[in-house]
């Protein structure tokens, strides 16, 4: 073991019964009680009130009978006074042996933390209350490397509840919070109080703590008034580090605490900001009818499964390369709105977006459009070209209520180094982790994870998202449309970030298809800057669209170009098959039913295409050669 240094030879002052001045003095290592022993007159008031809980008084502050007395200076005075035991029947926390070290002074940290805690647990703080009618404040040691939860549990005069995960420390001073799991390196001299870390307790990662059961001391150190005890411990201490498998077991644990539970340097500003953040998050929650320990289950479900799927390094992979074809619409180098590369040269968006540039009956645009794929950073130039034409467009709502808003742009120059997406679509899910890819605002590309809004609570997120201000000024109308969002299992909804400027991105699946068209979100009235709920339309209602009004229209040469790059033989194509029969079908197209069609005749693609279409519902085969 390594060589101890000679303790140095002291004295303190002892008061007894409130008059008499006694000097102490301690010549070895030993706690601030077996010190006080040598004073004939407190060893015999200790006979008299062993069923009492002793109290050591340092000035204001209340320290341990196992407190080391090397951390007792010559000029402080030491009073005594003793109560009730906190437990009628059982030994007071005063008569517990406790271990204590050889460690030198500037290897022992002191904190005081007070004897009543924040309001909610003020009765919750120590195991005696009758202590906090005697001191505001008590003196607590460690050692350096351990956490201030360990520290606490050794003292032995906290309620185990205080220990919980739920609570912290608040600095009095600057008001900072302190974990359970931080260092006292770091905390030497400064005054706490014990606080809730929010209404509810909150996850802690740094769980294994509950179990920590190492004294606050070196290893090999005597017990409290045992001379036989230093044998033994060594005894102990060297059954379990004798063996190389265990020591390094041993050394591996220490090393990872001591890395686990350091404090990150210059992240005060941050936690606090995330601290902040969590009671809103908590007040929202419980607004939804979320309460109690159902939090933490709620926020490791919704959050830690849905959200997270769209974040695994697969994805975001695939993400980051499927980010390429994702772009912005300018006007006059003003962002207008968001798209996406669909196939070759033909990007879409939303109708809304490009209506006010558009003649709607001859699709020929009134001002010229841009796109730029690579705007990402704003210190850095990018690259705009041309829209060259409006190939497809609907912005209306249909008979039966449902919303259209989609328009497919042609480009002037080919895309061969961006990814068209129609090959990478999905039918939207109905639940769990999505993701958003587009330009808020007039800002760069960026990234938004959430998570889908189930038909059930759509209402109930709407009404939540107000402020008791806002709900008085529901009207009627409102409120009718909040019904049909509920009913409405053709839209994707769910909670932004993305305001105006990110209609026409992409919206993708946890898998990373394309699943979605962020379109909007729904407003109290026209100066709302923000919604309080956002929404898409299914990816797959758009291609059917498309394709729907390039077979209306005879447009066979983009409609060849999207078969080519539809994804063939798949559940997808299977289904979308069966819808566009069932639509062309509904309606009597009779440029399908010229069999002299030349654009039709001479390409076999589009000849087994229509020919599928037409063909009675029955049929199954969807095959595209």
């Amino acid at each position: 073991m390594k060589e101890q240094k000679p303790h140095k030879t002291h004295s303190f002052k002892l008061k007894v019964n409130g008059a008499a001045d006694y000097l102490v003095t301690c010549n070895k290592a030993q706690t601030v009680l077996s010190a006080l022993e040598t004073n004939q007159i407190f060893a015999e008031m200790a006979k008299r009130n062993q069923k009492k809980e002793l109290v050591i008084i340092r000035g204001r502050r209340a320290i341990s009978t196992h407190f080391p007395c090397h951390l007792i200076g010559e000029e402080d005075l030491l009073k005594f006074e003793y109560i009730n035991a906190a437990v009628h029947g059982q030994d007071p926390v005063s008569k517990a042996k406790r271990k204590w070290g050889k460690t030198p002074p500037d290897e022992t940290v002191t904190v005081n933390v007070t004897t009543k805690g924040d309001k909610g647990i003020i009765h919750k703080v120590m195991n005696n209350l009758s202590l906090k009618s005697k001191v505001d404040k008590v003196c607590v040691y460690g050692y350096k490397g351990h956490t201030i939860k360990n520290v606490l549990k050794i003292d032995g005069r906290f309620k185990s509840s205080t220990l919980k995960k739920d609570c912290i420390l608040s600095d009095l001073d600057t008001s900072e919070n302190i974990e359970m799991s931080t260092l006292v390196d770091v905390l030497d001299g400064r005054n706490f109080r014990v606080v809730l870390r929010g209404e509810f307790a909150v996850a802690d990662s740094q769980s294994s703590l509950e179990e920590e059961t190492t004294p606050c001391e070196p290893p090999g150190s005597p017990s409290d008034g045992n001379k036989d005890s230093p044998k033994a411990s060594t005894s102990s201490e060297m059954r379990n580090t004798d063996r190389p498998e265990e020591k390094a077991k041993a050394d591996a644990s220490t090393s990872q605490a001591r890395l686990s539970y350091l404090k990150i340097p210059g992240s005060e500003n941050l936690l606090n900001l995330l601290r902040a953040q969590y009671n809103d998050l908590v007040e929202h929650m419980k607004s939804r009818g979320i309460t109690g320990s159902s939090v933490i289950q709620t926020l490791r479900k919704d959050f830690g499964k849905n959200v997270e799927t769209c974040l695994y390094m697969k994805t975001v992979k695939k993400l980051s390369k499927r980010s390429d074809s994702v772009c912005q619409l300018r006007v006059n180098d003003r962002p207008i709105g968001s798209g996406f590369l669909l196939f070759e040269r033909y990007i879409i968006t939303n109708g809304h977006v490009i209506a006010k540039y558009c003649d709607q009956s001859s699709l020929e645009l009134r001002k010229e459009i841009t796109v730029t794929f690579s705007f990402e950073s704003l210190a850095e130039n990018y690259e705009a070209e041309p829209v060259g034409k409006v190939v497809a467009f609907q912005e209306f709502t249909d008979v039966s209520g449902y919303r259209r808003d989609w328009a497919l742009l042609e480009l002037d120059h080919e895309q061969k180094e961006r990814l068209g997406l129609l090959k990478h679509f999905d039918y939207i899910p109905p639940s769990g982790g999505i993701c958003i890819i587009g330009y808020p605002g007039e800002g760069v590309k960026k990234m938004d994870p959430c998570y889908v809004v189930p038909c059930d609570p759509r209402a109930d997120v709407v009404k939540n998202n107000f402020s008791e201000q806002c709900m008085t000024v529901l009207t009627g109308k409102f409120l009718v449309e909040l019904s049909k969002l509920k009913d409405n299992k053709k839209l994707l909804v769910y909670e932004t970030c993305f305001y105006d400027g990110t209609s026409g991105s992409p919206v993708f699946d946890k898998d990373g298809n394309v699943v979605a068209m962020h379109s909007g979100g729904w407003y109290l009235n026209k100066k709302n800057t923000t919604s309080f709920i956002e929404y898409a339309y299914p990816f797959s209602l758009i291609i059917e669209q498309i394709v729907f009004q390039l077979l209306e229209t005879s447009n066979y040469d983009v409609l060849k170009k999207f078969l080519c790059c539809f994804p063939q033989n798949s559940p997808q194509s299977e289904r979308m098959g069966k819808n566009l029969r069932h639509m062309v079908q509904g309606r009597n197209l009779t440029n399908l039913k010229d069999v002299d069609n030349p654009m039709i005749r001479k390409d076999k693609i589009l000849q087994q295409f229509v020919q599928f279409i037409c063909q009675p519902e029955e049929a199954t085969s969807t095959d595209i050669e």
